[in-house]
């Protein structure tokens, strides 16, 4: 009752002209009040006897399809209204001031961002009366909500069509309520731009990212059952660019709420698959033929764990599924993928997608679904296990089991290198033991990637000139390059054939394939001298395709020192020139 009370003493005045809530339709405002309709006055409830004594209001937060919806019974007790934007009133009958009902739904307004502007108290048939208005209103107005639906869709169309026609990564929905702005980018070769230049209207925006989510998206990857814009969701939307399979898309949506308004991430993920099913080869993603070779053959192992790690959007996903595709005798194994969500169509594959329980503990297995499909594959005579990411006990207790019972098992993490992913598995929130990592067959290769703007080829311009003498000579000396007439610059006006001196992204990657004097290292927890060690054995200075050894920003630099990079562009994807240690080669 304490609570209910100090909920209700806050912020008591006059309920404002009703306004227009983010993300729902615009409807007529309820039953406008007089000029002389009471108002809520400070530390008091007033007692409104009819409806047309209500202030102005924009909806029943308690009605059907509503984010506080309750059932019928307890609408003969109380009924909360959106007066504005993010105010609400409290109407209740006399008798439900302390229903503890009315007390939890007031909680939850309150942590869906709402703020309190008083109550009233009221009649029963006063609510009855409010929700039957409610309902007949909401009848009388559904076709023209569809009508609105039908425009929203075409509005996220046009979206997804533009960036799908740019070659985007990924598209940014901005939508600021204080500034009454709405903005469309897209990620394209790692590049942030917008889609248009023309501004967007906020509330259209709103409503699109609304339809998207309740009525575009797939039903069963849906965190909530509706679009809420006061909370985190996240969906997956199939999506086709045209009448053809191959251009068959899914588009992974997720919403956060921000300051003044929300963002809308969608990444765009291709689904359609070719003839073959075969997707790029890892030479094409970037990687080094010594790299590819590394992994080919950690990869035709029958038993062991390859990780691919690297920070959000570095194409872990499809390293992995190259990797998976790129076996030649793939058809002739049972392969199993568990996502969150699938990703991308595996020709060969029984994928499974599940939605990711949040809430789900230690101790609350059995209520993650993706637990329960690692559990549940592992009844499924498995040889190859493909899991979308290892992030937590349960996940790493459920990996290791597929190791250890004669599985090999693709997955991510996220690391800041390859000799961190040691370090994260043995960590707290994920807990295997370093005995289990350092055993000989468990291991097969730790992998870290990252994405590398590529310089346009068509348009890319010499460093010398450009870059100052004293900075080329600092990169020479610290690298030991002896060539620097190859290292090129992008030219940011671009040309006819790209954007802005970029066309296509990199990968930029490590790989350690661990040997018994690296896992000795890591068995005694000296993952120190365990990175020392694998850097020892480069036996090619930078310039050298060779690989073995070297660091993902080593084979940035090899690509710079080939002129496919801007030495700018390296930077800001690892870190300084001037701050990175570089290993001396050991000769083991």
């Amino acid at each position: 009752m304490a609570v209910f009370m100090r909920l209700f003493n806050l912020n008591r005045k006059p309920a404002a002209k009703a306004g227009r809530a983010p993300g729902t339709p615009q409807k007529p405002v309820l039953q406008a009040v007089a000029s002389g309709a009471p108002r809520v006055k400070s530390g008091t409830a007033a007692t409104i006897d009819s409806i047309e004594e209500l202030p102005r209001f924009r909806r029943i937060l308690t009605a059907d399809g509503e984010e506080l919806s309750i059932p019928d019974e307890r609408r003969r007790l109380f009924a909360i209204l959106e007066t504005s934007g993010k105010s609400i009133l409290v109407l209740c009958t006399e008798a439900a001031q302390q229903n503890p009902n009315l007390m939890s739904c007031v909680d939850r307004a309150r942590r869906a961002g709402f703020k309190l502007n008083g109550r009233a108290i009221v009649s029963v048939n006063l609510l009855l009366r409010l929700y039957e208005q409610e309902k007949e209103q909401k009848e009388s107005t559904k076709g023209q909500e569809v009508k609105d639906d039908t425009e929203s869709s075409l509005l996220f169309r046009e979206i997804v069509l533009g960036a799908i026609k740019e070659r985007a990564s990924d598209i940014h929905i901005l939508i600021r309520d204080q500034y009454n702005s709405g903005r469309v980018l897209v990620r394209c070769d790692g590049v942030i731009r917008p889609l248009t230049r023309d501004p967007y209207s906020p509330s259209k925006l709103y409503e699109a990212i609304s339809v998207a989510y309740t009525t575009l998206a797939d039903e069963r990857s849906r965190s909530e059952p509706s679009f809420n814009p006061l909370a985190a969701q996240s969906c997956a939307i199939p999506f086709s660019s045209s009448d053809t399979v191959k251009d068959d898309w899914k588009l992974r949506y997720q919403s956060i709420p921000v300051v003044g308004g929300v963002d809308v991430i969608l990444r765009l993920l291709p689904t359609g698959l070719t003839d073959d099913g075969k997707g790029k080869a890892l030479e094409e993603l970037g990687y080094s033929p010594s790299q590819c070779h590394q992994l080919e053959l950690a990869n035709r192992k029958n038993v062991g764990l390859i990780i691919v790690a690297g920070v959000t959007g570095a194409g872990k996903s499809t390293t992995l599924k190259c990797l998976l595709t790129s076996s030649e005798h793939r058809m002739k194994k049972k392969t199993y993928t568990i996502e969150d969500p699938a990703e991308y169509k595996i020709y060969g594959a029984s994928q499974i997608s599940v939605q990711r329980s949040s809430s789900a503990g230690d101790n609350k297995a059995d209520a993650n679904p993706f637990i329960e499909s690692m559990r549940t594959v592992m009844r499924a005579d498995p040889d190859v296990v493909m899991v979308g990411e290892v992030r937590d006990k349960q996940s790493g207790s459920m990996m290791k089991t597929m190791v250890q019972t004669g599985h090999k098992v693709l997955t991510t993490v996220h690391a800041a290198s390859a000799i961190e992913i040691v370090e994260r598995l043995v960590s707290e929130e994920i807990g295997l033991h370093r005995q289990t990592l350092s055993s000989r067959n468990f291991l097969s290769a730790l992998v870290y990637q990252h994405l590398v703007p590529l310089s346009c080829s068509h348009c890319r311009k010499p460093a010398k000139g450009i870059i100052p003498a004293e900075r080329l000579d600092m990169i020479a000396e610290k690298f030991k390059l002896s060539d620097m007439s190859k290292i090129h610059v992008v030219n940011p006006s671009g040309c006819p054939r790209c954007r802005d001196g970029v066309k296509g992204v990199t990968v930029a990657a490590e790989v350690i394939a661990p040997d018994l004097e690296f896992l000795k290292l890591i068995r005694e927890g000296k993952d120190g001298e365990a990175e020392e060690y694998w850097r020892g054995t480069r036996s090619h200075g930078f310039e050298h395709p060779d690989m073995t050894g070297k660091t993902a920003l080593e084979h940035a630099v090899f690509k710079m020192t080939q002129g496919l990079v801007d030495p700018a562009n390296v930077e800001d994807v690892f870190e300084p020139f001037e701050t990175y240690r570089i290993f001396d080669m050991k000769g083991y």
